[in-house]
């Protein structure tokens, strides 16, 4: 048993195990690894070596302070018997939290040609759901998967871009613009034109057009080498 004083000196709560008690033994919290669960067992705090956080991450103080930095028990019951009427509201803000780290992770590990991708994967889905009228909650649903596909694509690209010769790169970057441009302007002659339509034919056509170009320009490439090395 260890008791937890504040800077008064007088000691508020008692460690018993893995449980917070206040000086009567009356249960309040309880340690399981790196995190402080209340009695309702919402996750309260967060240990992180010498230091104690909240859920959103926020540093609080250190814990040889953590008399003081917990509410006093009178306080903390009553906290705890509101909380008792959303168990999982805590819960699910720091799921949340967590799901959004891990997008925002990838997207800042990613390369430049990723970034670009993922970038334009938001704007894309966000403009599509807009123009075509969609409920906004598909962008809840969607926005991350367009992410995950931008970043994807984008990474694809830059590498082989990377790799190809300069010429190469030119007939990707002629390809790309020149038969987005074209199957665009088509889907606009189609019976019902409208911006969704055209944003997606558009990114078709410079897929392709990427593709096509990239090779054209290479073979292109390695011709002029073999009539150079002949000379």
């Amino acid at each position: 048993m260890a008791d937890l004083r504040n800077k008064y000196g007088k000691v508020v709560y008692r460690i018993e195990g893995d449980r917070i008690n206040d000086i009567y033994g009356n249960w309040k919290y309880e340690i399981r690894g790196e995190y402080i669960f209340d009695t309702f067992g919402n996750r309260t705090y967060e240990i992180r070596g010498e230091y104690l956080l909240d859920n959103y991450g926020n540093r609080l103080g250190e814990m040889k302070n953590l008399a003081d930095l917990l509410p006093s028990p009178k306080d903390s019951s009553s906290s705890s018997s509101y909380s008792g009427g959303t168990p999982s509201s805590g819960e699910k803000s720091g799921c949340l939290s967590m799901i959004l780290a891990f997008f925002v992770r990838i997207f800042i590990r990613s390369s430049i040609g990723g970034k670009i991708g993922g970038i334009a994967g938001v704007v894309i889905m966000i403009v599509s759901t807009i123009a075509g009228g969609l409920p906004f909650g598909n962008l809840i649903l969607f926005l991350p998967v367009m992410l995950l596909i931008g970043i994807g694509i984008g990474t694809f690209i830059g590498f082989i871009l990377r790799k190809a010769s300069r010429t190469g790169k030119f007939g990707a970057l002629i390809g790309a613009g020149g038969l987005g441009l074209i199957a665009g302007i088509l889907s606009l002659f189609s019976s019902t034109p409208n911006v969704s339509d055209f944003i997606m034919m558009a990114i078709v056509g410079m897929v392709i057009g990427f593709f096509l170009g990239i090779v054209i320009g290479t073979i292109v490439n390695l011709i002029q080498k073999r009539r150079s090395n002949g000379q």
